[in-house]
């Protein structure tokens, strides 16, 4: 499955956000992840987790998110999907494997890794 996942990233009412016209072209658009993708599993904690970074594929993407958190991030409505790539007549049509929606985050307090205690 890693060599299949790919994600779609969608801003809400994007040209009222505020992004450079350069993201425009990525907005809705997936995007193959297994370069970035780790795969981390718990049998006996019961749980799949997926770290995916980003970071190194699109180094004009990567400041120009860099350089708008954590101010944009208050203004935008946004969702991520994880999609499994069909390829197959079988595995047509492709399925949504997760999905989740992000308004007005303030990225100002969110811990970075590992996360720190706050008192």
């Amino acid at each position: 499955m890693k060599k299949k996942l790919k994600i779609l990233a969608s801003v809400y009412d994007y040209k009222n956000s505020g992004l450079p016209s350069v993201c425009g072209k990525f907005n809705g658009k997936p995007a193959m992840v297994h370069s970035a993708l780790k795969v981390h599993r718990c049998r006996e904690m019961g749980y799949l987790e997926l770290d995916i970074d980003m970071r190194p594929n699109n180094i004009i993407m990567n400041r120009v998110i860099t350089s708008m958190i954590p101010g944009s991030l208050l203004k935008l409505t946004f969702a991520l999907a994880l999609i499994v790539q069909g390829e197959q007549e079988d595995e047509l049509p492709e399925r949504c494997l997760s999905a989740i929606k992000f308004i007005n985050i303030d990225a100002r307090n969110v811990p970075f890794w590992p996360f720190e205690q706050r008192n």
